[in-house]
Parts: structure tokens; C-alpha cells; sequence
């Protein structure tokens, strides 16, 4: 045990500098390997704690760690490898506990890993979710080792998500739709998520299939609701005083070359505008102009538009009627 007595040795070191510790894939196999052979649970949990929590992507490791958990039980080591997971890099926090849980094939520690990768997931914001979930993965171990709780939580995030970013979410559930591989109670939560796209894409539908208005239905706009509202009403000029203050006209000036500048396109979210700051330093403003771009763009799209709707209602409809039918069988037996 001296190389673990010799890194735990550097990680105290490390502690009292306040510096982290990064130990290399080598060394952390061969601690693995020895406390697999010889060690306590006492030593593994101090291996978790001391060493293993302030490693940047642990799923390197998911192999060796499943059979320290194998090794001792779950109430010996869960709640410390559980800790040191819930440390990991925003980028790898839900598919290192996931990678463990795949490779431990034990339902105790599979339920407390795959309860966390969500609770990790749930709490990412939606652009660092949508780059760093592996979403089959987390949809797969958490239809397999989670309680009700557990999926509904995860689902509800993807409800509240914007319905614009779930697009690769619902071909992963129009899948889950077409299976018999889950319960119909389930489907039904698939089902909910996929009504929320419905409605946004008829919003879309509705304007584009009518002639030319300012209206962007589905516009968004983080930074103040009101804005969003004007973005999605029939108006087709805005001034923002009384809704966005500034301290000076160059403050203004800033703010309107967020949207006219470099990266002005990710932030105009299913919309197009023009932005241009005025006025004096004591009542500076910013005029918000709508562009057609929007309704031009989407003019083209229209079809696409149209085919995604037909898709998801057939198999929403499809899903539901079988849903009932079922039940409607077993209250007749």
C-alpha cells in the first residue's frame, strides 16, 4: 500500500496549499487495483474522499471504481463515492456516475448513481445541458434503475425546457413511443413533452400560413419579458425606456451591440430585429426595429414545419388511443 500511502500523503499536502490534486490515470488504476486486493472500506472511503474526489473526469475510472463497489457493500462506500462524484467538472458531472452505474451491475448502487447523474442533470442550465448530457444514456439507466419519482423529476425538466431545444430529445422519445419496452404510464409522460413542441410549432404554423405580420410567435428573449412580448406581438417598433434602463448613452450603445455585433445571431432566439441606441446620456434608450428575416426564413421552413407537426400528432394520437383502449379492456374483464 505505499503508492496509496505516498498519494494520500501529496493530497494532504495539496489540502494544506489549497491546491487541487490531479493524479494520473496510472497511478489512480493501481490505487484501485491495490485497494481492490488488500484494502478496508475505511481506506476506499478515504481514497474517495482524499483522492479520487478532485480528479477532473472520473469516468476514466468507471471500470475500476465499479469493483471497489463490488468489493465492499454499497452502505460501506456509497454515500463517499457519491460525494466525490457530485465534485465532478460541470462537462462530466451526469455521464461519470452513469459510466459507473453501467459498469457496477448492482441495482443498490445503479438506483443512488443514476438518482444522481439526474439530480446533476436537472440542475444544469439549458445550453450546458444540452452540450454535456448524454441523453439515450441517462434516458436508458434512468427507465431501468429509477423509481416513478426519479423519472418524473427527470421529465419535468424537459417540460420546462424551451420547446425549441428538444428537438433531439423527441426523436429519442418517438422511439420509446413506437417500443413496448415501458409502461404505458411512461409513454404518457413522453407524450406531455412532445405536446409542449406541438404547441410551438402550430404557433409557428398559424403566423406563416397567414399574410405577412411583425408577429414572431415564439420569440424569446431572456433578458426582459416585456421585450419578448413586444418580439412576439404585431408591433413593429419598440423603444425601451421605462423597460431597460442605462446609465449613459454609451452604456445603450453596448447594450444594442450585443444584437447588431459579433454573435448577434445566437441571441436573437426565433426572431430578427435590429437595434440601434439613442438619446442623451440623461434619457438614453435603445430602439428595437423587427427585420422579415424571421418570417422569410421560416417561409422556407414552412413545409418542414408542417411534416414535424403531422409526425408528432400521428404518434402522440396513435399512443393515446392505445393507452385507453387498454385500460378501457381491463375495467371490461
Amino acid at each position: 500500500m505505499e503508492t496509496f500511502r505516498a498519494a494520500n500523503a501529496r493530497s494532504r499536502l495539496s489540502s494544506r496549499t489549497q491546491a487541487s490534486v490531479s493524479l494520473s490515470v496510472g497511478v489512480c488504476q493501481v490505487l484501485c487495483q491495490q485497494l481492490e486486493g488488500a484494502g478496508t472500506s475505511a481506506l476506499v472511503n478515504l481514497f474517495f474522499r482524499d483522492l479520487f474526489s478532485p480528479v477532473a473526469y472520473k469516468g476514466y475510472f468507471a471500470s475500476d471504481i465499479a469493483k471497489l463497489v463490488r468489493k465492499f457493500t454499497w452502505a460501506e462506500v456509497g454515500e463517499t463515492l457519491l460525494g466525490a462524484l457530485n465534485r465532478t467538472d460541470t462537462s462530466h458531472a451526469v455521464d461519470t456516475p452513469l459510466a459507473v452505474a453501467r459498469a457496477v451491475g448492482q441495482r443498490e448502487p445503479q438506483q443512488a448513481l443514476v438518482a444522481l447523474a439526474v439530480k446533476l442533470a436537472v440542475g444544469l442550465e439549458d445550453d450546458k445541458f444540452d452540450l454535456s448530457v448524454p441523453l439515450e444514456e441517462l434516458w436508458s439507466q434512468a427507465l431501468s434503475h429509477s423509481n416513478d419519482s426519479i423519472i418524473y423529476t427527470l421529465s419535468r425538466k424537459f417540460q420546462q425546457k424551451s420547446p425549441r431545444l428538444l428537438d433531439r430529445a423527441i426523436k429519442l422519445f418517438l422511439r420509446y413511443l413506437e417500443g413496448d419496452d415501458i409502461s404505458d404510464d411512461k409513454k404518457a409522460l413522453f407524450v406531455a413533452i412532445i405536446s409542449g413542441r406541438i404547441e410551438w410549432l402550430k404557433k409557428q404554423i398559424r403566423v406563416l400560413e397567414k399574410p405577412f405580420s411583425w408577429a414572431m410567435p415564439v420569440a424569446e428573449f431572456p433578458e426582459s419579458d416585456q421585450i419578448e412580448m413586444f418580439l412576439r406581438g404585431p408591433e413593429a417598433t419598440l423603444n425601451t425606456t421605462g423597460i431597460v434602463s442605462f446609465e449613459n448613452a454609451r452604456v445603450a450603445d453596448q447594450y444594442a451591440s450585443k444584437y447588431t455585433g459579433f454573435g448577434a445571431h445566437e441571441r436573437k432566439i426565433s426572431a430578427s430585429f435590429d437595434m440601434e441606441a439613442s438619446g442623451s446620456n440623461s434619457d438614453a434608450f435603445v430602439k428595437i426595429t423587427k427585420t422579415r428575416v424571421w418570417y422569410d426564413k421560416n417561409q422556407e421552413d414552412l413545409p418542414e414545419l408542417k411534416r414535424e407537426l403531422d409526425k408528432l400528432m400521428n404518434a402522440t394520437v396513435e399512443t393515446l388511443v392505445k393507452i385507453i383502449s387498454k385500460r378501457t379492456w381491463a375495467r371490461q374483464k
